[in-house]
């Protein structure tokens, strides 16, 4: 892999460090001296990349895209004749890129954050909100699923338990038990998806998001 030019790996250490104070203290609470001196910058050199906070805003919200992008790819990949299975594996790949990533989880967190500008948590909520209703719809025609509800309305309920989650899944312990998917299930069953089960099954045994290496750490597959 090609070395990145040195202003944009400092660029992306700065976001990273922007990243890390915003889910320490939240976006109101952060400060741009105090996310420069967390690298050991000064507030100037900050400055040269990230002028002001909305301008970080920015650059989340990007990464966020990214990583919209990325986990779509990964999803599609694995499962390339069910979209019902690439809905769940994206959400499954999102989240571990999330779990890796400080930038892509400050910026889904601060989409429910109502300290920032309204426009950025309508941004993230709508990329979301498409990409789960064309799994939806690609689902129905595809697969032959039949929903009670919109795939609109079917996205927003999926969007709700996922956001829920993660919003709440920082409090818990660090041993306690992670679902992996399986809270989507009463979710998914009410629409309904009659084989949620195998669905989430086949997912999770899928598992190409996740490699461990010898020291028992998880990372990231390699691109």
């Amino acid at each position: 892999m090609s070395e990145l030019p040195a202003s944009t790996e400092t660029r992306n250490r700065l976001l990273t460090a922007a990243a890390m104070e915003i889910l320490d203290v939240g976006y109101a609470g952060a400060s741009l001296a105090k996310i420069a001196a967390r690298i050991g910058h000064t507030k100037g050199s900050l400055g040269y990349h990230f002028p002001t906070k909305e301008t970080i805003l920015d650059a989340l919200l990007e990464r966020c895209e990214e990583t919209d992008q990325r986990a779509a790819e990964r999803a599609e990949t694995a499962f390339p004749d069910s979209p019902m299975r690439q809905l769940l594996a994206f959400i499954a790949s999102y989240s571990f890129i999330s779990s890796i990533d400080p930038a892509t989880a400050a910026a889904s967190l601060l989409a429910h954050d109502p300290s920032v500008p309204y426009s950025y948590g309508r941004s993230t909520h709508l990329l979301w909100q498409q990409r789960l209703e064309g799994y939806l719809d690609a689902a129905q025609q595809q697969e032959g699923y039949q929903f009670t509800v919109s795939t609109k309305v079917a996205a927003q309920r999926i969007l709700v338990a996922v956001t829920g989650f993660a919003v709440t899944a920082r409090f818990y312990d660090d041993d306690e038990p992670r679902p992996r998917l399986s809270h989507l299930k009463p979710c998914l069953a009410a629409l309904p998806v009659p084989d949620v089960d195998s669905v989430i099954a086949d997912v999770k045994a899928a598992d190409f998001f996740f490699q461990v290496d010898p020291s028992g750490e998880t990372i990231p597959l390699s691109e």
